[in-house]
């Protein structure tokens, strides 16, 4: 009799357990996956900003150098802003460049804005300058 009640004690995965263990192993490999989409994103969305802080920096270095050739033609100019121009393909950035005059033709705001759309979401960086009239005497 006692052979007969150990073998009716075996021990062993009931279905539901098997289901509810699956169930798991989704959910925690769907919870990875989806962190590595986003870590992939976030680190996709900084290099796009870093790329567009390179294109401000380079604008306004072109202004300072145009201040530097002509300074009677740069700070004649005034209040204005450029067309916007479109650099790059993927994504494709969008650079406006605006000039506000602080001390009439002697000094100026040079303004860069980036803008740039990635998926669903716009995105924009700026940066800006203070020029002003020198000269070496």
């Amino acid at each position: 009799m006692k052979s007969l009640i150990n073998h009716n004690k075996k021990q062993g995965q009931s279905l539901v357990e098997v289901v509810v263990a699956i169930g798991v192993m989704g959910l925690v490999l769907t919870s990875m996956v989806m962190a590595v989409t986003i870590g992939i994103k976030t680190t996709r969305v900084a290099k796009e900003r870093v790329e567009a802080r390179h294109l401000i920096e380079n604008r306004l270095e072109e202004a300072r150098r145009e201040r530097d050739t002509d300074p009677d033609g740069f700070f004649g100019l005034g209040n204005r802003t450029d067309p916007t121009e479109q650099v790059g393909t993927n994504p494709v950035y969008s650079l406006t460049t605006s000039y506000t005059e602080i001390v009439p033709g002697e000094q100026i705001e040079v303004e860069v804005e980036v803008t740039w759309v990635d998926g669903a979401n716009d995105y924009v960086v700026t940066g800006s300058t203070y020029l002003s009239k020198w000269e070496v005497r």
